[in-house]
């Protein structure tokens, strides 16, 4: 079975306020656990028991079970093979 991936992109409103959305999409779909990669560092965090919106800044990349979401100035990229993430992504970003 070939695995679908879907990409897209927040682009809209300030930095902090998509990632404040990326952390409350993932919060929706159950997210509990996912891997932050940048400055030199890597870090595996329970979502739930940091404040993750504070840790979504340019430079940091989010992985977990087949999702990387791209942390950048003035905009927010991912890639998922989970379609009901995918959905909520695209209702974040307005499309």
């Amino acid at each position: 079975m070939t695995e679908s991936h879907e990409t897209g992109s927040l682009t809209q409103g300030q930095q902090f306020d998509r990632a404040v959305e990326i952390a409350g999409v993932l919060a929706e779909c159950g997210v509990q656990e996912l891997t932050l990669t940048g400055h030199n560092s890597r870090q595996t965090v329970k979502s739930r028991t940091v404040d993750l919106p504070s840790l979504l800044v340019p430079g940091v990349v989010i992985t977990f079970a087949g999702t990387t979401i791209s942390i950048f100035t003035d905009r927010i990229d991912w890639t998922t093979t989970s379609v009901e993430l995918a959905a909520a992504l695209r209702a974040a970003s307005g499309r």
